[in-house]
């Protein structure tokens, strides 16, 4: 798939981030902002793709169920390890710091205040902080795609000023990426492009 115009100055920014970062042990937040078919999931799934490819620890997280579903098919029902890079943004709780290169949250503004629900055990729920704060320690680059836009309903938090200030207190650099226009890269389909389907080899 091809990017266009500020997609591949997001692009690029994320992959200079990880390259920093492997080499001066530094961390970055990068804020991709856009509306409806600007082309943030194009982005996105080039990413995970490219740095899959060359070999970093990368995982695709959101606050959707369906959608994360729909990737993990889509990724191929027998291939567990393509299905495993598709996360919920829960799923930090108990993660070690930085044990990812990247991770790409998709739907910021379904961020919680905090990763708890009645499922999480007694253990658990004792060591949670801010589900913002989990998102950004787990990697050496987090980037969050944002439409600032969409509404937010009760008990959801994720906006920029909110991830820019999160970032800066945990002492990460950021960059912010505003998409323009419109552009529609059938995303759910694109996700085969990328090097993740399942193979029958």
């Amino acid at each position: 798939m091809v990017l266009l115009d500020e997609q591949k100055v997001a692009f690029e920014t994320v992959v200079q981030a990880v390259r920093k970062a492997r080499a001066a042990n530094t961390r970055t937040v990068v804020v991709v902002l856009g509306g409806p078919g600007s082309g943030k999931s194009a982005i996105v799934l080039n990413m995970v793709g490219e740095l899959v490819r060359i070999g970093r620890a990368v995982h695709h997280a959101t606050g959707s169920g369906a959608f994360t579903r729909t990737l993990r098919k889509l990724a191929g029902s027998r291939n567990t390890r393509a299905q495993g890079l598709f996360k919920y943004f829960n799923n930090y709780v108990e993660s070690e710091s930085r044990e990812l290169d990247v991770l790409l949250c998709d739907g910021v503004h379904r961020i919680l205040e905090t990763s708890v629900n009645r499922f999480t055990k007694k253990e658990v729920r004792a060591q949670a902080g801010r589900q913002i704060n989990e998102l950004i320690d787990v990697a050496s680059v987090a980037v969050f795609l944002l439409d600032e836009h969409q509404i937010v309903r009760p008990g959801e938090m994720g906006s920029l000023e909110e991830t820019t200030t999160a970032a800066k207190a945990q002492g990460c650099a950021v960059e912010v990426v505003r998409l323009a226009g419109q552009f529609r890269c059938g995303r759910l389909r694109s996700i085969r492009r990328v090097g993740l389907e399942d193979s029958r080899a």
